[in-house]
């Protein structure tokens, strides 16, 4: 549910291609101001995101990966919305949040998109 809430928030209606890549990438770089700790999010985020994918389509993780694993995306979602809510920016739509993330991702340092 909340990684919904996050895939909602930040990819398009046709992102269906590279998302792990695409939501890790908009989540870092809208919550981290520095390459250190945007990097840091972003390699958190896509390993969550594996994470949910893998219980998606059968495999079995631990109660204490799934737990942990829910308090890292609750995070990330609640973060995300109050960012979003709060932030300097006006989005008005889902699309501009998205072209403007990435505009901003593609002025960070290469080792955070790929």
């Amino acid at each position: 549910m909340y990684v919904t809430g996050l895939e909602a928030l930040l990819l398009r209606q046709n992102e269906t291609r590279g998302v792990t890549r695409k939501l890790s990438k908009r989540v870092s770089c809208l919550l981290a101001s520095d390459d250190k700790k945007r990097q840091q999010l972003f390699l958190l985020m896509k390993q969550l995101y594996k994470l949910r994918c893998d219980i998606v389509h059968g495999e079995t993780a631990s109660t204490v990966q799934i737990e942990d694993a829910l308090d890292y995306v609750r995070w990330f979602l609640y973060a995300v919305v109050k960012r979003l809510v709060t932030g300097p920016e006006n989005f008005a739509s889902i699309d501009e949040i998205a072209e403007r993330i990435d505009r901003k991702a593609g002025s960070t340092r290469r080792y955070v998109i790929d």
